[in-house]
């Protein structure tokens, strides 16, 4: 019971000399943020069990505007929390999920768009839609899309190591196959 600890600054180097001299905090009170990527005026944010859009309206460089754009993921074990947001060539952010599991809402709960678990989630940046991508058993940490839309992650704890992901589970489950 206390007031959420973690920030997100914006490191400057103010006399081209390739160090960081000047800090400024963009947004705080934050707690367990694992990534975030830029977006429009500000970023968008993992920090479970919430997705945050995070914008600066009035150009000063901190962050006065705080929509929650999803709720619900999991946080049952806190190293096995949403993490490693990325950019996908198809405009959706694609993260790594731990097997901390979730029940996945729009941010003011009027939408449910089901479990997040363990494996590779995508979403909206517009807190339209929220689905999993690819799901294994174990704690996913390391995520990568490639120029071409390829899905590359890891799964230390599963005893394979390095997964790529050609099509997305929705997909996958359109396939007949018999037994």
């Amino acid at each position: 019971q206390r007031e959420p600890e973690d920030r997100i600054s914006i490191l400057t180097d103010t006399d081209g000399d390739g160090i960081m001299d000047k800090k400024q905090v963009f947004a705080d009170k934050l707690e367990l943020v694992t990534s975030f990527v830029l977006y429009r005026n500000g970023v968008i944010a993992a920090s479970a069990p919430d997705i945050w859009l995070l914008e600066d309206t009035d150009g000063d460089g901190v962050a006065d505007k705080r929509t929650k754009l999803y709720t619900g993921l999991g946080i049952a074990d806190t190293h096995a929390v949403i993490n490693n947001l990325r950019w996908g060539q198809d405009g959706w952010i694609y993260a790594t999920h731990g097997y901390s599991r979730g029940e996945v809402t729009s941010g003011d709960g009027t939408k449910n768009f089901g479990a997040a678990n363990s494996g590779v989630v995508r979403f909206k940046p517009d807190g339209s839609a929220f689905e999993q991508y690819n799901s294994r058993g174990g704690n996913s940490w390391g995520l990568q899309v490639t120029w071409d839309g390829q899905v590359f992650w890891t799964q230390p704890t599963s005893g394979t190591v390095f997964f790529h992901s050609v099509l997305p589970e929705s997909i996958l489950a359109k396939g007949k196959m018999p037994k």
